[in-house]
């Protein structure tokens, strides 16, 4: 009776003693391989907008070209048609996401106001600021825009004196070779949308009036669409130099 007593008790020693030393090879099992808890984030990873809508707010320089439909007061000289064809080359640099500025170069093509003006051409220098209202704050794309700002006029052609009943007589005799610079202002409105990355879509209506002999008169009322490129955001020169310069 005493020893099974005695093997029983014996039996629950072993047990015991074999639990705790599992228990610690265990343990000195995890710290060896350097077992860490743990813990999951679950916050949503934000995805990065596109870089051309952080471009809108930035200071960009871009280059666009359009076409445009100029009808020519050709100084108030009476005419049946009025309407000419106009190609123009632009150069933007915007300040912010409000005002940009646009300098541009246009040229009507040769035409003749008969019996009037012959072989006439125009060319127009053009540096206007634009005023823009975004559309929508967030996504930028598109907005709509005042145009106000100063130009000039090259006119040159052959004056024949001819049917000229409106009060401007230039000085020149007639049938001459006439070439004169006019300097005036512009006003008008646009609007813009961005089509793809870096390009946009833009159209406007322009008013330019010029200071001419008899007073100021209205050069020409203008209607063109056109494409303009980014070509470079100015930010990253002034915030991240060490990204240029190897030095820094």
């Amino acid at each position: 009776m005493f020893k099974h007593i005695l093997l029983v008790l014996l039996s629950l020693v072993i047990k015991s003693s074999f639990a705790q030393a599992t228990n610690s090879l265990i343990a000195l099992n995890k710290s060896s391989h350097g077992y860490k808890q743990v813990t999951i984030n679950k916050t949503p990873i934000k995805k990065d907008k596109d870089s051309t809508d952080k471009d809108e707010a930035k200071k960009l320089l871009q280059l666009g070209a359009c076409g445009m439909i100029s009808s020519l007061s050709y100084l108030n000289n009476p005419q049946d048609f009025s309407y000419f064809p106009e190609f123009s080359l632009r150069a933007y640099y915007q300040t912010n996401k409000y005002v940009q500025f646009m300098l541009e170069y246009s040229h009507i093509a040769q035409v003749n106001i008969a019996p009037t003006w012959l072989n006439v051409q125009n060319t127009y220098i053009d540096l206007d600021a634009h005023f823009l209202l975004r559309s929508d704050k967030k996504n930028q794309r598109a907005a709509f825009y005042a145009i106000v700002g100063g130009m000039a006029q090259l006119l040159h052609g052959i004056y024949t004196g001819a049917d000229n009943d409106n009060k401007f007589v230039p000085h020149a005799q007639t049938n001459t070779y006439y070439k004169t610079m006019y300097y005036g202002a512009s006003i008008g409105i646009g609007g813009e949308c961005r089509i793809i990355r870096r390009l946009y879509l833009f159209g406007e209506v322009r008013w330019r009036y010029i200071k001419s002999e008899v007073g100021i008169i209205l050069s020409d009322k203008c209607y063109n669409v056109g494409l303009k490129y980014t070509l470079h955001n100015f930010n990253p020169l002034y915030k991240k130099p060490s990204k240029l310069f190897k030095w820094f």
